[in-house]
C-alpha cells in the first residue's frame, strides 16, 4: 500500500490557499452560471437564429446531458491526468466553445458547441472541489468546502441575474462571450496557482465501468429531461429509464468484478454515504425546480422583468452562505446526520411557508421564506457533501467529488422534470372549465400553458382582460402544488436521515463521523480518511509544483 510522502503533507501558504480557493469558486460558478444565464437569453436567441422550439430545448439540454453522464468518468480521468491541467483545460475547453458560440450563426452549430462545452466543464466541476479537499489541511478544509458547497448553491442565481443585466443591454451572445472570456482567464491562472495532485497508479482506467456508467445516466436524465415533452407513457422515454436502469445494473455488477473499479460501490453499504447521497439529490430536486418556478411565477403572475425577477432570488444565495458557514459548527454539536436532518427540516418549512403566501403578498415575505430556505440548503447540502468526500477512500477525492456532482445534476433533472409537471398538471386541471367558453383557437391556447394564453388574452380586447386574470390564478395554483411537492420531497430526505441514523454511526457531536470505508474495513487513515484494503487500493497522490 503506497502511503503520501512529505510533499502530499506540506501546507501551503495561507495566501497561496486564498488564492486557490478564489479560482476554484470561480471556475465552479461559471460552470454553473452559464447554463442558467443562457436560459434567460432564449427568446431573443430563437428570434435572431430562427431556432425553431425543439431546437430551444437541445441548447440546454446539450450541455445538461453529457455534463451529467461524464462526470464520474471525468473525476477519475482529472486524478490521473493531475487536478492543475484538468482545471486550465476543462476551463479552455469551456472557455473556447462558450465564446465561439456567441458569434454563431446557425442553431445546430450553437448545440454543437454546447456539447464541446460541456465536456471541458466535466472535467472541471469535481476537480474544483478535489483541489480543495487535498489543498486545505484538515482544521480548514470544512470551511473551504463550505464556502464551495455555498457558490455551488448560488451559482443558478448569479446565472439568472448575470444573464438578464447581459441581455437588457447587450445581445443574446453577450452572455456567453463574457462567460467565455472569463474562463479562459481563470484557466490561465489556475494552470499558474493549483498544484498538479496527480495520482500516481499504474491502474488502466475502468473503460468499460465509464462507458456503462455514462449510458446509464445518459438514459436516465434523457428520461427525465424529455418525459414532460414527450409523454411520460411515450415508449422513447420507457426505453429511456429501462435501458438506463439495466445498464445500471450492468454497470454495478462490473465494478463489483473489477480489482480496479471506477467506483467502489460496496461503499454505499454505508449509511453515511447512502443518506449524505439521497440528501443531495432531493435537496437539488427542490431547489433547481424552484429556480425554474420562481423567475417564472415573478414574471407571469407579478409582472416582474426577467432582471427583476432573477434580483428577487439573492435572498436565496445569501442565505445558502449564511448555512454553509455555521455547518461545521453546527455539525460538531450535533453529528453529521443531525445536522443534515435540521437543514433540511428549516427548507421544507421554508418552502411549505412559501407555498402558503397569498399570490400577490408582500415581497418581504417571499424574500424571508427564500432566506431562511437557503439556509437550510447551505448547512445540509454542507455538512452532506463532506459526508460523501469523506466515504470514499482519501486518494480517491475527484472521484468522490465527481459523484457529489452527479447525484447534484440528477436531482436537478429530476427536479426540474418533477415540478414542471406537477406544474403542468394542475394549470391544467384548473383552465380545464375555462375553456368550455372560448373558441377552438383561444381554448388550445389557454391548455398549452401561461405564454400562449398571454397572447392569445391580448388579441381578443375585453374578454382577453378577463381571462389573463383567471390564467394567472391558474397558474400561482401550479405553483403553489409544485412548491408544496418539493417541500414534501425534502420531507422524504429528513425522514431518511433520521431514521438510518439509528445506531448506524451516525457521527459523534464533535467529532467526525464514520465514512462509508471504516463502516466496511474498520480501518481509519492517519489523516482521517478511510483507506481501501489492498487488494483494491488506489495510488497515492503527489502534488507537484
Amino acid at each position: 500500500m503506497s502511503t503520501p510522502s512529505t510533499r502530499d503533507r506540506r501546507e501551503l501558504s495561507p495566501r497561496h490557499l486564498t488564492l486557490l480557493l478564489a479560482l476554484m469558486c470561480a471556475g465552479l460558478a461559471l460552470t454553473i452560471a452559464a447554463n442558467v444565464s443562457l436560459n434567460v437569453a432564449l427568446p431573443l436567441f430563437g428570434t435572431a437564429l430562427g431556432a425553431t422550439q425543439s431546437q430551444l430545448s437541445w441548447v440546454m439540454n446539450a450541455y445538461t446531458l453529457p455534463f451529467a453522464a461524464l462526470l464520474l468518468p471525468a473525476g477519475a480521468i482529472a486524478d490521473r491526468m493531475g487536478l492543475r491541467y484538468a482545471v486550465s483545460v476543462g476551463l479552455a475547453i469551456f472557455g473556447v466553445t462558450s465564446f465561439a458560440s456567441a458569434f454563431a450563426d446557425d442553431a445546430g452549430l450553437v448545440i454543437a458547441l454546447r456539447v464541446v462545452s460541456a465536456l471541458g466543464a466535466t472535467l472541471v466541476l469535481p476537480a474544483t472541489l478535489s483541489v480543495l479537499t487535498r489543498a486545505f489541511p484538515a482544521d480548514k478544509r470544512a470551511k473551504a468546502v463550505g464556502i464551495w458547497a455555498a457558490v455551488s448553491g448560488s451559482g443558478a442565481v448569479l446565472g439568472l441575474v448575470l444573464g438578464g443585466v447581459f441581455v437588457m443591454f447587450f445581445w443574446w451572445g453577450s452572455v456567453l462571450a463574457s462567460t467565455g472570456i472569463a474562463a479562459v482567464v481563470v484557466a490561465i491562472a489556475s494552470f499558474l496557482i493549483v498544484p498538479t495532485y496527480r495520482r500516481e497508479t499504474d491502474e488502466r482506467l475502468d473503460v468499460q465501468g465509464s462507458v456503462l456508467f455514462a449510458l446509464a445516466l445518459g438514459l436516465l436524465v434523457f428520461g427525465l429531461i424529455q418525459g414532460p415533452e414527450l409523454g411520460w407513457g411515450s415508449w422513447v422515454i420507457v426505453g429511456s429509464f429501462v435501458g438506463g436502469a439495466a445498464l445500471m445494473v450492468a454497470f454495478v455488477r462490473a465494478q463489483l468484478r473489477t480489482p480496479a473499479p471506477l467506483l467502489d460501490v460496496q461503499l454505499f453499504r454505508s449509511s453515511s454515504l447512502s443518506v449524505a447521497s439521497l440528501t443531495i439529490v432531493l435537496l437539488f430536486a427542490a431547489t433547481i425546480g424552484l429556480f425554474l418556478l420562481l423567475p417564472q411565477m415573478l414574471q407571469n403572475v407579478r409582472d416582474y422583468t426577467p432582471l427583476f425577477s432573477a434580483l428577487g432570488l439573492v435572498p436565496l444565495p445569501v442565505g445558502i452562505a449564511v448555512g454553509s458557514q455555521i455547518a461545521e459548527r453546527t455539525q460538531g454539536r450535533l453529528g453529521e446526520r443531525a445536522a443534515v436532518a435540521g437543514g433540511v427540516a428549516v427548507s421544507a418549512a421554508a418552502l411549505a411557508w412559501l407555498g402558503l403566501q397569498a399570490q400577490y403578498g408582500p415581497y418581504w415575505a417571499l424574500g424571508l421564506a427564500l432566506l431562511i430556505f437557503g439556509i437550510g440548503f447551505g448547512l445540509s447540502t454542507t455538512v452532506a457533501t463532506t459526508m460523501i468526500i469523506d466515504s470514499v477512500p482519501g486518494d480517491d477525492n475527484s472521484t468522490a467529488a465527481a459523484l457529489n456532482d452527479a447525484l447534484r445534476e440528477v436531482g436537478a433533472a429530476l427536479g426540474i422534470a418533477l415540478l414542471g409537471t406537477v406544474l403542468n398538471a394542475a394549470y391544467r386541471a384548473q383552465v380545464a372549465n375555462l375553456e368550455g367558453g372560448f373558441d377552438q383557437t383561444v381554448s388550445a391556447a389557454v391548455r398549452d400553458g401561461f405564454g400562449p394564453a398571454a397572447q392569445v388574452a391580448s388579441s381578443i380586447g375585453e374578454p382577453g382582460t378577463e381571462l389573463l386574470v383567471l390564467v394567472r390564478d391558474a397558474f400561482y395554483v401550479g405553483y403553489q402544488a409544485s412548491v408544496f411537492t418539493a417541500a414534501a420531497t425534502l420531507v422524504v430526505a429528513g425522514v431518511v436521515a433520521v431514521v438510518a441514523g439509528r445506531g448506524a454511526g451516525a457521527g459523534v457531536p464533535g467529532t467526525r463521523g464514520s465514512t462509508g470505508a471504516e463502516v466496511l474495513h474498520g480501518l481509519p487513515s492517519e489523516t482521517g480518511m478511510s483507506v481501501r484494503p489492498a487488494a483494491r487500493h488506489r495510488g497515492a497522490s503527489t502534488p507537484r509544483h
